[in-house]
């Protein structure tokens, strides 16, 4: 498990709770400061940890495997990534659309 900091006073955050959640847990930073801050069950703390590599995986490769077999698929996956501030994967899911475009049309074309 990646290594808490304590980044930001907590008594300054402002976020409405996790849509849906009314446990504790990690959830992604309603600031954007972080990848994940602490929800206590009441209100967010000072608590923030990077995303987990596996958390992301899943939507990550789904958009490789999307952007080679539907190019279009693939580019909206990456906004999505793109639109979560996860701007390695998005860029990494946009490469791969457009290598995926141009297999297709490499192949339809001739």
């Amino acid at each position: 498990m990646p290594p808490m900091t304590d980044t930001t006073d907590a008594h300054s955050l402002d976020g409405a709770p996790p849509p849906m959640v009314r446990r504790e847990g990690f959830y992604p930073d309603p600031t954007r400061d972080a990848d994940l801050r602490w929800w206590d069950g009441e209100r967010w703390t000072a608590h923030t940890r990077p995303f987990d590599a596996d958390s992301r995986s899943a939507l990550q490769t789904w958009g490789y495997v999307l952007g080679i077999l539907f190019p279009i698929a693939g580019m909206i996956i990456s906004i999505v990534l793109l639109g979560r501030n996860r701007v390695g994967p998005g860029l990494s899911v946009l490469a791969t659309s457009i290598l995926g475009t141009v297999i297709w049309f490499a192949l339809t074309n001739g």
